[in-house]
This record gives structure tokens, C-alpha cells and sequence, in this order.
């Protein structure tokens, strides 16, 4: 069954509160937007599941508490799914600096794999979310 219009609002408005929570390097309320078993995968390949919030809170502050400013320009590319579950696709270009750095880390042409899941409350929350970046021009063989 495809997802009905309704859910894909209220997909599409989770989708957005998550990226806010990103770029204001708000984990707590990411957290708190993601299911208690979330996958993430970081685009160096690891993969870390989460047992609890706390554990995922852990885990994204240890990954991005060097991270003095965070900018994405993305958006929604592909929203689609059935029923119960939900992935969005976006295209995304990240923009960190670091603290005590001057340098700036640019992530061009990165792509976003989330997948949402409906609660029992009819709320979506974040169960994978998935970051592709390309290698650079030099890696490239």
C-alpha cells in the first residue's frame, strides 16, 4: 500500500525538524526523532547501531563534538514508500568547521539514505540514515 498523502506530510515535516535539530548541532532532539534501535552509517562505513537513545546521544556527540559550525545545502530528491515505513533520499552538500581549525571540510555531492518508520502513536521516527560521499577526484580509479 502506498504511503497515503497525509504521511507523506508528515514525513516530509520530520524529515525537516531532523535537519534542523543537524544544523543546529541540536543531538538531543535528533535523538529524541530517532528510534530506540537507529542505524547509522557515517560515510567512512561504520556502522553504529544504538541499543538506546543514551547510547545514539553518545555515539553523535563523540562523532561531531569537534564540529564548531554545521551547514547542509540539500533537498529532497526521492520521498516514497508503503505503509508503515518511509525513505527519503537527498542529495547534500555539508559544510563543517571544526574548533581550533581555520580550515573548512567541504562534502560535495554527498547523498542521504534515511529511512523513516511509523510509530504506534502514528508519529515517524528516524530508524537508518545512511551517507554516501564519493571519493574525491584523486581517489577516484
Amino acid at each position: 500500500m502506498p504511503l497515503l498523502e497525509q504521511d507523506v506530510q508528515a514525513v516530509q515535516a520530520t524529515y525537516e525538524q531532523l535537519m534542523q535539530c543537524m544544523l543546529k548541532l541540536d543531538w538531543a532532539g535528533f535523538v529524541e526523532m530517532c528510534t530506540d534501535d537507529m542505524i547509522h552509517i557515517i560515510p567512512d562505513g561504520h556502522l553504529f547501531q544504538a541499543k538506546n537513545k543514551a547510547l545514539l546521544y553518545q555515539r553523535l556527540t563523540e562523532l561531531m563534538g569537534k564540529v564548531e559550525a554545521f551547514e547542509m545545502e540539500y533537498s529532497i530528491h526521492t520521498l516514497d514508500g508503503d505503509g508503515n515505513c518511509a525513505y527519503v533520499l537527498t542529495p547534500n552538500k555539508d559544510i563543517l568547521k571544526f574548533f581550533g581549525s581555520s580550515e573548512t571540510l567541504v562534502l560535495d555531492n554527498c547523498q542521504t539514505l534515511s529511512i523513516l518508520e511509523k510509530q504506534p502513536d502514528q508519529t515517524w521516527k528516524l530508524k537508518l540514515q545512511m551517507c554516501i560521499v564519493p571519493p574525491s577526484p584523486n581517489e577516484a580509479h
